[in-house]
């Protein structure tokens, strides 16, 4: 996704519908490396002929079993050229979870070695991210400061629902931005970082999955959202139709499969099919 075009949103497990939602919803909460409602993949039409070949913002792997998520390979900054994509912004890390601890290590380090974990997310009791701390290599913008510094990401929950990011970089001189969530009645994300979402009052669906919207600097934010930890964020309850960034777009074209999943849309660049695991 690109850093000023985030696309979740990573729509995860929709929840069924309710006048006014302020928990997780219909489906019983679960580790979302395990959970029965994981999106595996989805391709996004609109970056293939930029960068010169199918472009998934993000693909899982799975254990023996085919269930448990032990590794992710993700992209964002797809606004650049396919050479520069490939070779800085895309991203390939083995998940391993330990008690409270998730740790994200890198499949291939960079030139001149360095530590091999990208990603060292805190859960708390409940299971649900408390603080992330990214090195440089998730997060390009930190290649500018040197030392190389560490981006830490606290999150902050209101009746079960996260209500804002607050970002802290490893450094004395840095500001603490908090980019705050907000929520309609229903309990569909509406805004967040300077982008809005609008919905379709009247459609419900049982499962989503949207890749659009969410504006950077967030990739630790979003990088979660994929792996299925924000699903009051990535599940609406409503159908989207439309989301501004920098500009108003349309999504349309809802499909679903039997299930009562989104498997695909348009997005006004292009079409975005979802495959559910």
């Amino acid at each position: 996704m690109k850093k000023s075009l985030f696309a979740p949103v990573g729509m995860l497990v929709l929840f069924a519908a309710s006048s006014c939602r302020k928990d997780l919803g219909h489906f019983p909460q679960q580790n979302p490396l395990t959970s029965d409602y994981q999106v595996a993949e989805c391709h996004a039409t609109e970056y293939d002929e930029w960068l010169g070949y199918a472009h998934y913002p993000f693909k899982k792997t799975y254990d023996h079993s085919g269930h448990t998520v032990v590794g992710i390979d993700c992209g964002f900054e797809d606004d650049r050229s396919y050479l520069t994509f490939q070779q800085s912004f895309y991203k390939s890390y083995t998940v391993s979870q330990k008690g409270q601890m998730v740790y994200l290590i890198k499949k291939t380090l960079s030139p001149g070695g360095g530590h091999d974990t990208a990603v060292w997310l805190t859960l708390n009791g409940a299971g649900r991210p408390l603080s992330l701390k990214s090195d440089t290599s998730l997060i390009y913008d930190l290649l500018d400061y040197w030392p190389p510094q560490y981006l830490i990401q606290n999150y902050v929950y209101k009746d079960n629902r996260i209500i804002a990011v607050n970002n802290i970089l490893n450094e004395p001189h840095h500001g603490n931005p908090t980019d705050s969530i907000k929520y309609d009645q229903y309990g569909n994300c509406i805004a967040f970082n300077g982008n809005t979402w609008s919905y379709d009052y009247a459609r419900t669906a049982k499962q989503q999955f949207y890749y659009e919207g969410l504006t950077g600097p967030d990739e630790p934010f979003y990088l979660l959202i994929y792996l299925g930890y924000f699903p009051e964020i990535s599940s609406p309850t409503n159908l989207l139709i439309s989301y501004t960034d920098y500009q108003p777009h349309t999504v349309s074209n809802h499909q679903f499969d039997r299930q009562g999943r989104l498997i695909s849309y348009d997005d006004g660049n292009g079409h975005v099919t979802v495959n559910w695991k």
